[in-house]
């Protein structure tokens, strides 16, 4: 607290206070015990979501609950509609995987959806 904050009794934030601030509240909905909600075997609480030209949309998050194998068929749930994907290939630490477990930070390549139905705090589940 600067000294014009104690005199007026205000309590200002920096920006690095107001930034946590605000990121903290956009990410309490991503939070693992939100997701356990849905009632699924498998589960990624969407993070980021990019295009690879020439390869499709890459979805990235953590695995919460369950398992994703390459292959899998998966439904998007943004909380009003749901979309179906399948599992082209999944990347973690530019490390390309077969598998990603609960707890694990991963990137999904999916095919069948675009970069425009996904977006942060949405549901990957098998």
């Amino acid at each position: 607290m600067d000294l014009l904050g104690m005199l007026l009794g205000h309590r200002y934030e920096t920006d690095d206070q107001r930034e946590e601030r605000e990121y903290n509240e956009q990410n309490r909905h991503t939070d693992a015990d939100f997701t356990r909600v849905c009632g699924c075997s498998s589960c990624l609480t969407v993070e980021d979501v990019f295009t690879l030209a020439g390869r499709g949309t890459v979805a990235v998050g953590k695995v919460t609950d369950g398992s994703f194998t390459v292959g899998d068929s998966v439904t998007v749930d943004n909380g009003g509609e749901q979309f179906k994907a399948v599992i082209k290939g999944i990347e973690s630490f530019r490390k390309a995987l077969n598998t990603a477990s609960e707890g694990d930070n991963a990137g999904f390549l999916l095919s069948g959806i675009d970069k425009n139905q996904l977006k942060r705090g949405d549901l990957i589940i098998k």
